[in-house]
């Protein structure tokens, strides 16, 4: 054992955590990966094919980080019975996880990304999980997730964007009553279940450049939601029951397929602070026009901040409504009929107020 490995190992006794991140290892040295009593491994951003036997030692770990990797995992894993977080993101040779799996029963954390031959979570490993709270299955090529995801009943974080094959969601998502983010962008999905009014604590929706037509009514259920993002879909109409959700603060509709004004119950969602509507080409007015100019009906948004409607058909708007937004910082009509049509009072409308906004997003 050399000078360093020596070190390793002493560190790792008396740390309980095996520090080798970062360290161009093609193999894990045995006697570090033997050290007895570790809660912690870090050997990720190696070039790590195999793991040794020693690993199925690690039967104490809470945590095992060993992404950025070349690993193809075998059945030791069925050692790491009190593991709690796994990260395997970018061992790119990973086409699937064993059924060892099912012994990960303390697993909170599970992370995913970037494993481009995973097609599907192991079925009845997922009915194990059922302490698991974050999961992230990133740019994968994951086709479908398996009914027995409702066994994730706390799980409070969901994250699976960039899987272009993954159409639809199961049923069983219903049974996601705890969580608060899921991010579906950049997916294949062509619609919402109505199983997803069982997230009654979803906070923040992510469902952007997917292929949806709608947003199901069920979205109105969801009693906790504050962020909805549902940008580059097409999306041709915005239903009456989101009106229903008192909590909405954030709405991106923009680049869809909207024609039609969106229903009155809309502007009576009061807490809205960012509305985004813009890139929706055929979407001449924001009120029908039997229910007048709209000034009435919109100025109940007074916490308005953002009002993007570039790039829209938008040919009317109250203007006399902006000086009711009193926190109003954008107002944007750029490439729009109106922005000609009316370009001193657009002008008037925009003096004082930011330009362009860029918002850092989640993912």
């Amino acid at each position: 054992m050399g000078q360093a490995e020596s070190k390793v190992v002493k560190d790792a006794r008396k740390s309980k955590k095996l520090q080798l991140a970062s360290q161009n290892l093609a193999e894990l040295p045995r006697a570090c990966a033997g050290v007895l009593g570790l809660q912690e491994v870090w050997i990720q951003k190696n070039a790590l094919t195999t793991l040794p036997a020693e690993c199925a030692g690690w039967t104490s770990a809470k945590l095992i980080y060993a992404n950025e990797n070349d690993l193809v995992l075998r059945d030791e894993v069925r050692h790491w019975v009190e593991v709690e977080e796994v990260n395997l993101s970018a061992n790119r040779r990973i086409e699937r996880l064993p059924g060892e799996v099912d012994r990960w029963r303390c697993l909170k954390q599970l992370y995913l990304n970037e494993l481009p031959l995973l097609q599907q979570l192991p079925a009845a490993a997922c009915t194990s999980w059922a302490n698991l709270k974050v999961l992230h299955v990133n740019n994968c090529d994951l086709e479908a997730l398996p009914a027995e995801v409702r066994s994730f009943v706390n799980l409070s974080q969901v994250a699976l964007n960039d899987n272009p094959r993954l159409t639809e969601l199961p049923a069983g998502v219903e049974a996601w009553a705890r969580v608060e983010k899921i991010f579906l962008n950049n997916c294949g999905l062509r619609h919402l279940p109505p199983e997803i009014r069982g997230m009654r604590m979803l906070e923040k929706f992510y469902v952007n450049q997917n292929a949806l037509e709608a947003i199901a009514d069920e979205v109105g259920e969801l009693s906790s939601l504050q962020e909805l993002y549902v940008t580059g879909n097409k999306i041709a109409q915005v239903p009456e029951p989101l009106g229903n959700v008192a909590t909405l603060n954030k709405l991106y509709l923009n680049d869809n397929k909207l024609a039609q004004p969106p229903p009155l119950s809309l502007w009576r969602a009061c807490k809205l602070e960012i509305l985004h509507l813009g890139g929706n080409a055929d979407l001449s007015r924001l009120v029908a026009a039997q229910h007048g100019d709209g000034h009435e009906h919109m100025a109940q948004l007074r916490e308005l901040k953002f009002l993007h409607l570039e790039n829209t058909g938008l040919e009317a708007f109250p203007f006399d409504v902006l000086p009711t937004f009193e926190g109003l910082r954008v107002f944007s009509v750029e490439g729009t009929p109106l922005a000609g049509a009316y370009a001193d009072k657009v002008a008037q409308a925009q003096a004082g107020l930011v330009k362009q906004w860029k918002f850092a997003m989640e993912d």
